[in-house]
């Protein structure tokens, strides 16, 4: 389809004033690629330039905030969803058990001697010592931390919040491992890791027997109806 000189001549008017092929495009009702090769050669002043910037930057700032809103449209389906299903469960000690030994299976200690938990997130740490204390007849004196620590950490305020997170008093804390420190990386905010023991072979061999026969019936494929 031909066009009009007076058309052609609009399109670098509009131009040269800074509209953006998209605008010239919809004032004069044709396509964008024939606009793109009637300005092609315009030389553009300061104005036009800024113009034509601000409208990029704006049109980057739209496109972002409908991204944001459409993930967290998203993100609120998937809370409410979740909510739902977690808010169902009530937990039988042998489910218990079970969720128990797979959190040990993730982040529990190597030694046959007893148990040892290994993190340094204060929910997981409050959700495993939950599940620990619900499913076995815990004897509150026999459990020990360990905190490992950099030299630059207050420890006297690290054992405080430990102890306040895990219910064990300062008294049943090892001396603390004090970790030597290259000053490169100071992580503020950062309370440590923890080591959470237990003495008790007996539990931990529960634990250890629980997790690798659950893989096994997992695997025989009759666990999941």
């Amino acid at each position: 389809m031909g066009y009009g000189k007076r058309i052609l001549q609009h399109a670098i008017n509009l131009r040269k004033k800074g509209y953006s092929l998209d605008e010239i495009k919809n004032i004069l009702h044709v396509s964008q690629s024939s606009v793109g090769l009637w300005v092609r050669e315009v030389q553009l002043d300061q104005n036009a330039k800024g113009r034509i910037q601000y409208l990029r930057r704006n049109a980057r700032e739209k496109a972002w905030k409908t991204i944001s809103k459409k993930r967290e449209k998203r993100t609120e389906q998937s809370r409410l969803w979740t909510e739902k299903k977690v808010r169902s469960i009530h937990l039988t000690k042998e489910q218990a058990l079970l969720a128990c030994s797979l959190l040990y299976w993730a982040e529990g200690g190597k030694t046959k001697k007893g148990v040892d938990f290994i993190n340094s997130d204060p929910e997981m740490i409050k959700v495993f010592l939950r599940l620990f204390r619900y499913v076995f007849p815990v004897n509150e004196t026999k459990l020990r931390i360990c905190v490992h620590v950099h030299e630059y950490h207050n420890v006297k305020a690290i054992i405080n919040f430990w102890s306040e997170i895990t219910g064990i008093p300062p008294a049943q804390f090892h001396k603390p491992y004090i970790k030597p420190h290259t000053r490169k990386v100071i992580r503020e905010g950062y309370m440590g890791c923890i080591t959470i023991i237990y003495g008790d072979v007996e539990v931990l061999r529960k634990i250890i027997f629980t997790y690798k026969m659950f893989t096994r019936e997992l695997d025989n494929g009759d666990m999941l109806q």
